[in-house]
């Protein structure tokens, strides 16, 4: 198939996708083995403790820990699909970088 409509679709939208999917996916791996390495422990300890990072004057939100422990559940779901089985494999064929 060379219809130059669909190699534009694969080539501008495919491709770039499947890299970013690629990397996410690598990025989740890399965040959940420092949460499951320990660090989980200090965000559980107290689910209601506002995180104090100073950002509050940035006009960023302040984070609760229970925050925190909701975004890692999902990053445990997303994960879930983009590490079953043979899913990694669809996403890399795409990639242009190895």
């Amino acid at each position: 198939m060379n219809n130059a409509q669909a190699l534009k679709f694969t080539n501008e939208g495919i491709r770039p996708v499947a890299e970013r999917l690629r990397q996410l996916r690598h990025d989740l791996d890399d965040l959940d083995r420092t949460w499951q390495g320990g660090i989980a422990a200090l965000f559980l300890a107290d689910m209601s403790a506002a995180v104090e990072d100073g950002r509050d004057a940035e006009g960023i939100s302040r984070l609760t820990c229970n925050d925190v422990v909701l975004v890692m559940a999902q990053v445990e779901a997303v994960q879930a699909v983009l590490n079953g089985a043979g899913v990694p494999e669809v996403i890399s064929k795409p990639c242009v970088r190895i």
